[in-house]
């Protein structure tokens, strides 16, 4: 299938599509979703199978193109874990300070939806792939696009993005990734994903 491999070899497909899918199985949510408590979970909750399905479909295509990310050599490790916990801890400081109110907000995951006594595959499976998404698939699909692809491109559109060094600066794709994931988390994060 050298159709197949061809598109396995293509860099920026393998930057932006898990991203883009991601972000496509998101918006699905509102279209699928009834608020009526009396319809079945998968119309009144869609988010229990569009999360895992989010997850299995990003992960795929993260091991597929797996050969086309070039991380670099590692660096500062240390440094990268302290402002990661730094960062973290920006992420969540408004809430755990008191500066944002989210008692409001609704649309959450509910970890009750399905029942761990009458269900413990169905509930531990949903939590596990949860997990995974928050902590693997969503950082490395959003890493690759806004640092591994967009900050490159911005820097050098005309020739190879992907000649571009990983870590290269530019003001101009700074402000302008910078501006992005702070809208593209919008609403009540919009402040401290530009922050981070």
């Amino acid at each position: 299938m050298p159709e197949l491999s061809q598109f396995q070899r293509n860099k920026t497909a393998a930057h932006i599509l898990p991203l883009a899918l991601f972000l496509g199985l998101q918006f699905l949510i509102p279209l699928i979703k009834i608020e009526n408590p009396d319809l079945p979970w998968w119309r009144s909750a869609p988010e229990h199978f569009i999360y895992p399905l989010q997850t299995i479909v990003c992960a795929v295509l993260l091991v597929f193109w797996r050969r086309q990310f070039d991380f670099g050599k590692p660096k500062l490790i240390g440094f990268g874990i302290v402002f990661g916990i730094i960062g973290i801890a920006i992420w969540l400081a408004p809430t755990a300070l008191g500066w944002q109110d989210r008692s409001g907000e609704t649309g959450g995951f509910d970890p009750t939806l399905l029942d761990h006594r009458t269900n413990p595959i169905g509930s531990w499976s949903i939590l596990i792939l949860r997990f995974f998404r928050l902590v693997v698939v969503v950082p490395f699909v959003e890493e690759i696009f806004w640092r591994g692809f967009l900050m490159r491109w911005l820097i050098d559109s005309k020739k190879r993005w992907d000649k571009v060094e990983i870590g290269t600066f530019g003001q101009k794709s700074f402000w302008i990734t910078t501006l992005m994931i702070g809208l593209a988390h919008s609403g009540p994060d919009f402040w401290v994903a530009l922050v981070w």
